[in-house]
């Protein structure tokens, strides 16, 4: 079934460039870096895309690997991008690598993160091309 998320962004009173995102009741802040004229109290809004795609991946493998029977003591994951906004707006690629602490063979460790890279929906969405849709300006 379809599901419909939202969420909302607010300017901040305080700071430069400082936002809330609200989901659920649930806050987080996102800032810029000082050399970037914020005050560096979150997350600029790319990391926090990259740290979005990380949630989705660690999050599906957890749930991946208890439907395998796969053992592990700890999951995590790095990723980086390359953001130039002098050549292309946007990020030009995103590299991850999936870490598992295990005694698996590395078969399994493939084909969990296989089937991981087939079911994030937060990666899925910029593969696919998904359209970005501005339904109006509001004045309030």
């Amino acid at each position: 079934m379809a599901a419909t998320f939202k969420v909302s962004v607010r300017k901040c009173v305080e700071g430069k460039d400082k936002v809330e995102a609200n989901a659920r009741g649930l806050r987080m802040i996102m800032d810029e870096p000082k050399e970037s004229d914020g005050d560096n109290e979150g997350m600029n809004p790319v990391e926090a895309l990259l740290s979005a795609l990380g949630g989705c991946q660690v999050i599906g493998a957890v749930g991946i690997a208890r439907e395998m029977g796969f053992a592990y003591e700890e999951c995590h994951i790095e990723i980086e991008g390359d953001f130039d906004p002098d050549v292309r707006p946007g990020m030009k690629e995103i590299r991850y690598a999936l870490h598992f602490m295990t005694d698996e063979p590395q078969e399994r460790v493939d084909e969990l993160a296989e089937r991981v890279a087939k079911l994030c929906p937060v990666a899925l969405t910029p593969e696919k091309g998904v359209k970005l849709v501005r339904s109006t300006a509001v004045k309030d």
